[in-house]
């Protein structure tokens, strides 16, 4: 799923049955035979390439808020301004 980060999560057997019961084929969305749901990530990368922030979770439900996302881009973005003045 993440090759690079090496991350990797299947739903337990449970979980499966209810995917199926809603009609979620995450066998046809990822395209392989496991049942790995999407994981939430948020990682932000500034201009030089340097991992500002990571935000991971293997709980499927638990996603970063776009709010906070919007947060530390103007914090960054506040910080490169302080930098180049």
């Amino acid at each position: 799923m993440f090759p690079l980060l090496n991350l990797n999560t299947r739903l337990r057997a449970r979980l499966i049955v209810i995917y199926k019961r809603f009609g979620i084929d995450l066998l046809g969305f990822n395209g392989d035979s496991e049942w790995r749901p999407p994981l939430p990530v948020r990682i932000i990368i500034d201009m030089n390439g340097v991992v500002a922030n990571v935000e991971l979770t293997t709980d499927h439900t638990d996603w970063p808020e776009p709010e906070e996302t919007v947060r530390l881009l103007k914090m960054m973005q506040q910080s490169t301004t302080r930098l180049g003045e």
